[in-house]
């Protein structure tokens, strides 16, 4: 997943705010977990920021999907293969 970022959100220095990245590695993982056809809400979302970022874009692993508790984790990457943050989150599932 990968966001496009207009010039009015950046901040003074040029670079995305890390709470654009959050959005973005929040958003992917609940589409992950949907693929796994579950319902879920986040519990717990840490950030590790490495380098400022221009131009975002966003893989997903699950690291466990539990019964109750999903684990993950990303990476955010500029253009190219450079790691920026890197993203753990832990996601209840919502049952029916």
């Amino acid at each position: 997943m990968s966001m496009t970022v207009r010039l009015h959100c950046l901040q003074s220095a040029g670079t995305v705010p890390g709470g654009l990245i959050a959005v973005l590695a929040d958003t992917t993982f609940f589409h992950a977990i949907r693929s796994l056809l579950k319902h879920g809400t986040t519990v717990e979302m840490k950030l590790n920021f490495l380098a400022a970022v221009n131009a975002p874009s966003l893989t997903a692993t699950l690291m466990n999907a539990g019964g109750l508790l999903i684990a993950t984790q990303a990476q955010v990457t500029r253009r190219g293969p450079n790691l920026i943050p890197r993203k753990l989150g832990t996601y209840f599932v919502i049952q029916p």
